[in-house]
């Protein structure tokens, strides 16, 4: 899995591949992660994950080249919903209007094709400005949505 555009691409100097396996992917299943790194152990999340679950933009992730997996070592406070449309047809029709609408929530996005979309919430706001175009859909049943991942750091 590839990112066309990441969110942060301007502050990107690294690409990881992270392990999809404990993701219920196939083994050998890898997703580019677009980061930042100074000593190529600690990497700054600088795209929305599309299937890496429990990882978010601005996440510092450790990682490594042998295991390839992506273990959070400090997280940015920010969630992440992914949404895809359950009829192709319907996702390249609604496409444009889709993609216009989340922009107008200020949320950062990344597309893959038409239909997959990874949204960047960083705010309660955020959320319910983005669930305001998700709910819905989904619940004409002709959107999926899920937390790519949802929950804050407890402060303190």
């Amino acid at each position: 899995m590839t990112h066309q555009e990441p969110a942060w691409r301007d502050r990107t100097n690294y690409i990881i591949q992270v392990d999809l396996e404990s993701h219920g992917m196939p083994s050998g299943t890898l997703e580019q992660i677009w980061a930042r790194t100074d000593d190529n152990e600690r990497f700054e999340v600088c795209c929305l994950p599309f299937f890496t679950y429990g990882i978010a933009l601005g996440d510092t992730v450790l990682w490594n080249e042998n295991d390839r997996i992506a273990r959070v070592a400090t997280s940015s406070g920010r969630r992440l919903v992914r949404s895809v449309f359950v009829d192709r047809e319907d996702a390249a029709a609604s496409h444009e209007a889709f993609h216009g609408s989340l922009v107008e929530t200020g949320a950062l996005l990344e597309f893959s094709g038409s239909g997959f979309a990874a949204i960047d919430i960083d705010s309660d706001e955020r959320l319910a400005a983005v669930m305001a175009i998700l709910d819905p859909l989904h619940e004409a049943g002709r959107l999926s949505w899920e937390w790519g991942r949802s929950s804050r750091p407890l402060a303190g």
